[in-house]
């Protein structure tokens, strides 16, 4: 190492400043550093002059270490405090620059000409803070603030009423508590917070989602939406204890539009055929826990022109003795009785009962002239046509007589124009006749198609069919299709341009798929995939999911 002399350390300080205003920052950092080896260095001025350097590089962390150094060395002289509080600015920091400004004060004399400019960036950063801080329900102009709140859940503007008492009071607002939603609640909610959050709305509750109920406050919580006179929709999730009651509790809601019942409360036909008699705007009714009754009590109304969407949902047996109405019963049309739901448009049939066997309508899907959404599961398919006005048809865990592959007789016209969605599931009698018959006969503008679990379909014949026969579409499920590898997925996609969702769970797929969608590029004729959904394959690692999901597609595994 050459030898320093006097004054070398005062030469390159000013060689290292004129490189820094040139640009040259590199250059600039080795000189101060060099300099600060010089006996005669001014070391306040270089390690200033090596911080500013260092954060002309980005280099925040060795900035920070040389504006502490020059706190330590002087703390009277105010340039470290000024540079080390830079610095937190830059990195983010504004509370501990604040306080790195304010210890300057502390320290620097009155008399100091640096303390004005320390005190400047006091001020300057604490008003930066402070406007932050502002309330924005003081200053942002009433409709404002009110599109913003009504984009928040109920969860959400509960958790805001406890952050102030302005807060609560602004948020105590009428047309915020229409809306009582419970799905998300973290723990059961007692009578007290239910009976609070009512008072918020004025008794004008217009929606209710009933789930973490504390049990022993069930009773008084029905009671009390009862007693809303604008209730329109209802949905009631926590299993009610007294169930017997709750036709009787809720019969003078004149007003209720929409009404959901989960699973955990049986309801019976005759009180189903109750509710729809005295609620005369239901249009959605929802029982997933569908009971049958005797059938002297079961008496449906004549005519709901209302109601345009049904579900029914039980675990009983599909056959129910002489005199007992089966717990999915549904009014026929018949020469005295003309279609009871004539403006119905969504209709779900749901038979899971503990010794299988399949149900059989009591009616039939065309005796409604506006249907557009038929689910059935575990249902008998035979004997009845589906209707041409269809949009989305669901099929899962039926029979059908004689194992036919396509179990739909044709009355007047085959064809199926409207239909865009076709889900088959767990179906030993869909073969590649059936989606013939769907795509080919019908004539169905399909969009969504999902054949998962048909055991007499296989990948072979699927790809023969799409290839002869090619359709639009965007979503495709095989999910536990026989043949499916990563190569027979690549051959079928490539005759589906706009596909963007796709489900092959439960093949014998690898990670190379995922890789080869989130690789794709117009030149290898593939789809851009959105989401993907490879659950339960086996040959799909964790690190080509991880790939798949950095490349924008949604990698579904569960």
């Amino acid at each position: 190492m050459a030898r320093v002399i006097r004054g070398e350390g005062g030469s390159l300080q000013q060689r290292g400043e004129l490189l820094f205003k040139q640009g040259n920052y590199q250059g600039a950092l080795d000189a101060f550093t060099e300099a600060l080896s010089c006996k005669d260095a001014d070391v306040m001025s270089i390690l200033d002059n090596r911080a500013a350097t260092y954060i002309k590089l980005a280099r925040y962390d060795r900035a920070l270490i040389d504006s502490r150094n020059m706190v330590r060395k002087d703390t009277k002289d105010g340039r470290g405090i000024l540079r080390y509080g830079q610095v937190l600015l830059l990195t983010g920091d504004r509370v501990k620059a604040l306080k790195a400004y304010g210890y300057g004060l502390k320290t620097l004399p009155n008399d100091n000409p640096r303390r004005k400019f320390v005190l400047q960036m006091f001020c300057k950063v604490r008003d930066a803070a402070s406007v932050k801080r502002l309330d924005p329900f003081s200053v942002l102009p009433l409709e404002i603030a009110m599109m913003v709140l009504r984009h928040l859940s109920f969860r959400e503007i509960v958790t805001y009423t406890r952050v102030s008492k302005g807060w609560q009071s602004f948020l105590s607002m009428r047309d915020l508590w229409m809306r009582l939603d419970l799905s998300e609640a973290r723990r059961k909610a007692s009578w007290r917070s239910i009976r609070t959050y009512i008072q918020r709305s004025g008794a004008m509750l217009t929606h209710a989602t009933i789930s973490n109920i504390a049990s022993q406050s069930q009773d008084k919580v029905l009671v009390y939406l009862s007693r809303c006179p604008k209730l329109e929709s209802l949905e009631i999730g926590d299993p009610i204890r007294r169930h017997e009651g709750l036709y009787n509790q809720f019969e003078g809601c004149k007003q209720l539009r929409s009404l959901v019942i989960a699973k955990g409360t049986p309801v019976s036909q005759e009180n189903i055929a109750k509710f729809l008699s005295n609620l005369p705007n239901l249009e959605h009714l929802e029982v997933h826990n569908a009971q049958p009754s005797a059938e002297t009590k079961v008496q449906w109304p004549s005519h709901l022109p209302n109601m345009r969407k049904v579900t029914l949902s039980t675990e009983e047996a599909a056959v129910q003795p002489p005199g007992r109405v089966n717990a999915l019963y549904l009014p026929p049309v018949t020469e005295s009785q003309p279609c009871v739901m004539p403006n119905l448009e969504e209709l779900r049939i749901d038979s899971y009962p503990k010794v299988w066997s399949p149900y059989e309508l009591s009616f039939d899907p065309n005796q409604f002239p506006r249907l557009r959404k038929l689910e059935l599961k575990g249902v008998f398919i035979g004997g009845f046509a589906l209707p041409s006005t269809l949009e989305h048809l669901s099929i899962q865990a039926g029979s059908c007589p004689g194992e036919q592959e396509f179990p739909f007789p044709f009355r007047r016209s085959p064809h199926l124009r409207h239909l865009h969605t076709l889900l088959l599931r767990d179906l030993s009698w869909v073969t590649r006749t059936t989606l013939h018959t769907f795509i080919v006969t019908t004539e169905a503008p399909l969009r969504k198609l999902i054949v998962a679990s048909c055991p007499r379909l296989d990948y072979a014949q699927l790809e023969h069919l799409l290839t002869e026969h090619p359709i639009d579409l965007t979503e495709l499920g095989i999910c536990a299709l026989r043949g499916v590898t990563d190569m027979s997925v690549r051959a079928l996609v490539q005759h589906l341009p706009n596909l963007y969702a796709l489900d092959v769970s439960v093949t014998d797929v690898t990670g190379r798929l995922v890789k080869m969608f989130a690789d794709a590029r117009p030149a290898d004729n593939l789809p851009r995939l959105k989401y993907l959904n490879v659950a339960h394959c086996e040959h799909v690692l964790y690190e080509a999911v991880a790939y798949g999901r950095s490349h924008n597609i949604n990698v579904v595994t569960r």
